[in-house]
């Protein structure tokens, strides 16, 4: 089976009608690939992983052919269409729709109110700066002043959690079996292993999360304990204000969004006589931020640039100020508009 044969029967899967044979197949794969989070990934890390999970679905297939479970019309030796990107982007794309239907993160049984009180930590700041915490998992939080964070002095169980009260800074260590949850005034912030700020003020009726790397997921208190699964999901450079008050999530970019790749990378990037629709998709690359606009209208713009001058909004202000276009921010995406050029 190669993969545009597999993309036909995640297809299936999805509309209900394979076979118990073939829902099997589906199922088992799930399993094995479901438990990792999926991540941006750079081109050569797609590759491995893409060869990862094709190695995982043949062994299903193979298995389920020994048994004779697998119809001879899905059985073919024909590896040779692993690399065509069409056929694996639409298998990533389903998979992992599929994944987030079996895999809930996290479960909502998981989560706890109570905060322990024996064994716990207690850490205040009643300085003027921000106070560095090393927790045992080999997390680093930067503790705004006048916050106070809870945790305990040994994480057990299955999750490591923390309380916060007031405003801090985390960059969790990765452990994707151990997720890393706080809490913080009726909000719940969960992630795997990544960087994020956590805002939550003492009489505050709105509590924010804004995250630096990786993905983030959010739920309130009043959401969990009606076992509503709803569950806001960030990434880099994406807020989230969350309004306890009208229980209302507000998604948002966050004021002066950063590069998600190295400095000396953007350094080398410059334009001569270039479209600006290619440079406008660097920028959505460099920032990890979606940038619409109409390509057939400003197809013809050209520029030359560069991207090392300041931030993106000011990168934008130029290029929309050469090309005769404004752009607006229309909440987690960017939008260009303007008559184009001639």
């Amino acid at each position: 089976m190669n993969p545009e044969q597999f993309q036909k029967l995640l297809i299936k899967f999805r509309k209900g009608i394979c076979t118990p044979a073939e829902t099997n197949i589906i199922k088992n794969w799930i399993n094995d690939v479901g438990k990792n989070e999926i991540i941006s990934l750079t081109t050569e890390e797609e590759t491995l992983l893409r060869d990862k999970y094709w190695e995982t679905i043949n062994k299903h297939i193979q298995a389920s052919k020994r048994t004779g479970a697998v119809k001879k019309r899905f059985i073919s030796n024909s590896w040779k269409y692993i690399s065509a990107a069409a056929s694996i982007i639409i298998i990533t794309a389903v998979s992992f729709v599929l994944i987030r239907a079996f895999y809930k993160v996290p479960k909502i049984e998981n989560f706890t109110f109570k905060m322990p009180i024996e064994g716990m930590v207690q850490v205040y700041n009643n300085e003027q700066k921000d106070k560095n915490i090393n927790l045992p998992d080999g997390t680093k939080i930067s503790l705004k002043p006048g916050s106070k964070l809870s945790f305990l002095e040994k994480f057990i169980g299955r999750q490591r959690e923390v309380y916060l009260s007031g405003e801090a800074f985390f960059d969790v260590a990765r452990i994707p079996e151990r997720p890393f949850l706080v809490y913080s005034n009726q909000i719940i912030t969960k992630v795997l292993g990544t960087s994020f700020r956590v805002k939550a003020l003492n009489g505050d009726e709105n509590v924010t999360v804004a995250v630096k790397t990786g993905k983030v997921y959010v739920y309130s208190k009043k959401e969990v304990l009606s076992r509503a699964e709803t569950e806001n999901i960030l990434i880099p450079n994406q807020q989230l204000i969350y309004n306890l008050n009208k229980n209302k999530a507000y998604r948002s970019l966050i004021s002066n969004p950063q590069p998600v790749i190295s400095i000396d990378k953007i350094k080398k990037v410059r334009f001569e006589d270039a479209p600006v629709i290619e440079i406008i998709k660097t920028l959505e690359k460099l920032y990890g931020i979606q940038i619409e606009l109409d390509e057939k209208r400003f197809a013809g713009c050209t520029l030359t640039t560069s991207v090392t001058d300041g931030g993106i909004y000011n990168r934008l202000d130029k290029i929309c100020k050469a090309i005769g276009a404004t752009y607006s921010i229309e909440e987690t995406h960017i939008l260009i508009e303007g008559k184009g050029c001639n």
